[in-house]
């Protein structure tokens, strides 16, 4: 199975247009609204930050732009489970959890997520972003302080806006700046301290210092929140994630991931400690007033972790695949996000689509996603790429001329993953 996109794609396209901005607009004249979103709508326009979705058809094109990183989304088992379900079930039940949407299949899956990160107790939520949510939204408040990466998730910030609004103090501390968080942690008079932070880094591909997070935690008191989002079955023996594979998952009071990533689904959840569990049931407004996830999604996410977890074969090649493309165009990524910087907005993006008409998508993130100036292509490496596509979007990048120098000397990719260390050597290697 090789990752492709046949008929429907969906692309970020650089906007040269105006857009909907400046349009007239008959009897809206004065109204202070329309006249903000023009103003804003300008505004993106001149600092060439429009984003725009087109659908394209008929076209076939290698997806390097998708987190599905073990291919599971369109995995055979997994899709006649999704299948099944729909005709035997249909949706399931259409309410929240605490009102109708609580069935076994939730309590299944549940129960399967808590063997592979070995925690009591698991929460599901409609997505990642929500689970961040609920998080910080309920245990953030007075007596607390949120201590929170600078490069983590968007979920994550804005759910650190949430918990600073309940009460509590949150200060943002420099990428992986363990020392700077030390020296805070000293200072730090709050009763309840947390400390969040991505496992893996979704625009750098870089891993948190969870082996000196641990050993901080041992010098403060405090509670460490890990978010797996993108290292649930890639890393670690059982597929538990980036602390499983670095050997402190002891040290993690809370287990935050996503079922829309390597699991290839939809969905959020929390594992942790049956107190903490309790309490989120309660409080947590994510869960309490959202929709439980539908029935085919469930028995979809338990075919997935049955299919990445009953042998190393998916994982083992999502490294192979890593490696591979990190000797092809000389940079050693740590994981399988391998960013590669441009710079420019704009340049950006016109590299992203130069490699669309190659036959090849990949993303351009640019800001505010990224800091100004460090715009880049952010290239999805998966276990069903084949070895001829990771060939071909190398060969691609060559021919675009794109200076990889740049890459290295910008991103901090010295702390490996285990399971990287361990992907068999590449015989034949053919650098940029």
């Amino acid at each position: 199975m090789e990752a492709s996109m046949s008929a429907v794609w969906t692309h970020e396209t650089e906007g040269e247009g105006e857009g909907t901005a400046g349009r007239d607009r008959e009897g809206e004249k004065g109204d202070p609204w329309r006249t903000w979103l023009d103003e804003k709508l300008q505004e993106d326009v001149r600092t060439g930050r429009v984003r725009q979705l087109d659908v394209g058809r008929e076209k076939d094109v290698c997806e390097f732009g998708s987190n599905d990183a073990l291919g599971l989304s369109q995995h055979e088992e997994v899709k006649r489970t999704a299948c099944r379900t729909a005709w035997e079930r249909g949706m399931g039940p259409r309410g929240s959890a605490l009102v109708c949407g609580h069935t076994e299949l939730h309590v299944q899956l549940s129960q399967r997520l808590c063997q592979l990160t070995q925690d009591e107790r698991c929460l599901l939520f409609p997505t990642g972003y929500a689970a961040n949510l609920a998080v910080l939204g309920a245990l953030g408040g007075v007596g607390c302080h949120v201590f929170s990466d600078e490069l983590n998730h968007a979920s994550i910030v804005d759910a650190c806006r949430m918990a600073k609004r309940n009460g509590a103090k949150v200060s943002v501390y420099r990428h992986n700046d363990v020392q700077q968080l030390d020296r805070w942690m000293e200072r730090c008079e709050s009763p309840r301290k947390l400390v969040v932070t991505d496992s893996l880094f979704s625009m750098d591909g870089d891993f948190a210092e969870l082996k000196r997070l641990s050993a901080l935690k041992e010098k403060h008191d405090f509670w460490l929140a890990v978010d797996e989002a993108h290292a649930t079955l890639v890393c670690g023996t059982r597929g538990a994630g980036a602390a499983e594979a670095f050997g402190v998952e002891h040290a993690v009071d809370i287990h935050i991931g996503t079922l829309s990533k390597a699991i290839g689904c939809h969905g959020g959840f929390v594992t942790t400690d049956a107190q903490l569990h309790d309490f989120l049931v309660t409080h947590a407004r994510t869960h309490v007033y959202s929709t439980a996830l539908p029935a085919p999604v469930l028995s979809a996410a338990l075919a997935a972790i049955h299919v990445a977890t009953r042998d190393s074969v998916l994982k083992n090649k999502l490294w192979k695949n890593v490696k591979l493309f990190s000797e092809l165009v000389g940079c050693n990524f740590a994981s399988h996000i391998a960013p590669i910087l441009v710079g420019g907005e704009r340049e950006a993006l016109r590299m992203s689509e130069k490699l669309l008409k190659l036959g090849y998508h990949v993303t351009a993130i640019r800001p505010p996603t990224v800091p100004p100036g460090t715009s880049r292509l952010r290239v999805a490496i998966s276990a069903a790429h084949s070895e001829d596509q990771i060939k071909g979007i190398a060969a691609a990048l060559q021919q675009l001329g794109i200076d990889m120098h740049a890459s290295r000397s910008f991103f901090n990719h010295a702390t490996v993953c285990p399971e990287l260390r361990e992907a068999p050597p590449i015989r034949q290697t053919a650098k940029l």
